[in-house]
């Protein structure tokens, strides 16, 4: 039989450990990218607290006309970045929006953004959801799907609103991740 050599330390759950390392699922695994619509955002914290950070993205929903909430995003954006973002997005610009009765979304961000603009965005994983409405009734009758580490890669000029990521899209993705699993 094999000999197997004694542990140098044992894990401990919620415990960092200079001896454990914990090793995420990277980007690149997942070749596959979203077109999503930023629809609202919260004040940043820290570092961040004069932007919108972070970003909450939507897909559409062509067969009701809504937008369904699918992440929070804020990741891959550059300051130059959130320094336009904020600034077409100030209180008072015809940018910004009451909340819309067209968006799936129950939680309560800080400003609704008018939807137009595409941003294509990168993910390590597509997750059910209780929180996010995306996709719901497509793969679960009471959960949603989200996207684990989403990170921003670049805004689509050349894709309109009407032209972005539906939750069919987003449970096709998810078939295929599941049947890779």
């Amino acid at each position: 039989p094999q000999r197997r050599k004694p542990l140098l330390s044992t894990y401990e759950p919620d415990k960092r450990l200079e001896s454990w390392l914990k090793v995420k699922k990277d980007y690149s695994t997942s070749s596959e990218t979203l077109d999503l619509i930023p629809i609202a955002g919260w004040h940043g914290q820290g570092r961040k607290s004069q932007w919108w950070s972070p970003i909450l993205l939507a897909v559409s929903n062509p067969q009701t006309g809504t937008l369904e909430a699918v992440t929070k995003c804020m990741s891959g954006f550059t300051d130059k970045f959130y320094q336009s973002n904020k600034e077409k997005y100030s209180p008072g610009s015809s940018n910004v929006i009451s909340r819309p009765s067209y968006v799936e979304y129950a939680g309560e961000p800080d400003v609704w953004f008018e939807p137009q603009e595409v941003w294509e965005v990168a993910f390590a994983d597509i997750t059910l959801s209780p929180t996010y409405t995306a996709a719901i009734g497509l793969v679960s009758e009471e959960r949603g799907l989200s996207l684990r580490f989403p990170r921003f890669l670049k805004v689509r000029v050349d894709k309109s609103v009407d032209e972005a990521s539906s939750g069919e899209d987003l449970a096709v993705l998810w078939r295929k991740q599941v049947e890779r699993a």
